[in-house]
């Protein structure tokens, strides 16, 4: 559950749908955190408030919660947005990504929950796919992590940043007994630097982007 850098010129755009009398994005991205995110939630929370059935609302507001790390304020947003669109598969993974980060970054239980219904709808839906994996691994079932990294990485582009966190992934469940599917490559790669803290966590939240791995961005 985050904004991606595309939201950034997005939620500017939509603010001024929302009210916002001064909605442009100035360059420096921490003053725009610190300064004008704030005001802008004011005037979006104020207009849903008048327009309580607004899913997109809900979702700008629970994605720009996440972004200010307000991870409980982003939870009952998107449980809002969800209410409105119960079929979103994209919804439900951004979802169970703020809620794990509510219970102590713990994916079982309603999270997990929420990704499977998610790959239900979607079967591609490459954050659900991602968090499906993480769970498994964190469960010790290595072969079903590899399985689901796998369909996550065929549907990325391979130079990307979310990809390499992936390879990562798929090579550290391998270590630990996991095998990947055969004509899937053979083993994979880790890359300089990963470890525990970069496994495939997910694309917090389908529409951020593929360097924040879900754990990867989570862990600094």
């Amino acid at each position: 559950g985050q904004p991606d850098e595309a939201d950034y010129d997005e939620i500017p755009r939509k603010a001024m749908a929302y009210g916002a009398e001064k909605a442009r994005l100035i360059e420096c991205r921490e003053q725009l955190v610190a300064e004008g995110m704030a005001a802008l939630l004011d005037k979006l929370e104020m207009r849903l408030r008048e327009q309580p059935d607004d899913a997109e609302g809900w979702m700008l507001l629970g994605r720009s919660r996440a972004r200010l790390q307000q991870f409980p304020e982003a939870a009952a947003a998107y449980k809002r947005a969800l209410a409105l669109q119960p079929g979103d598969a994209n919804l439900m993974a951004d979802y169970a990504d703020v809620l794990a980060m509510t219970q102590g970054r713990r994916l079982e239980g309603e999270p997990a929950r929420l990704v499977e219904r998610a790959l239900k709808i979607d079967p591609q839906n490459v954050k659900a796919l991602s968090i499906s994996g993480t769970i498994a691994f964190d469960r010790k079932d290595y072969n079903g992590a590899i399985r689901y990294w796998q369909r996550a990485l065929a549907l990325v582009p391979a130079d990307s940043g979310f990809a390499a966190s992936v390879r990562n992934s798929i090579a550290e469940a391998e270590a630990s007994g996991g095998k990947a599917a055969p004509g899937a490559g053979g083993k994979a790669a880790m890359a300089p630097g990963g470890n525990a803290a970069n496994r495939a966590g997910w694309v917090p939240p389908s529409r951020d982007p593929p360097e924040h791995a879900w754990r990867k961005g989570r862990d600094g």
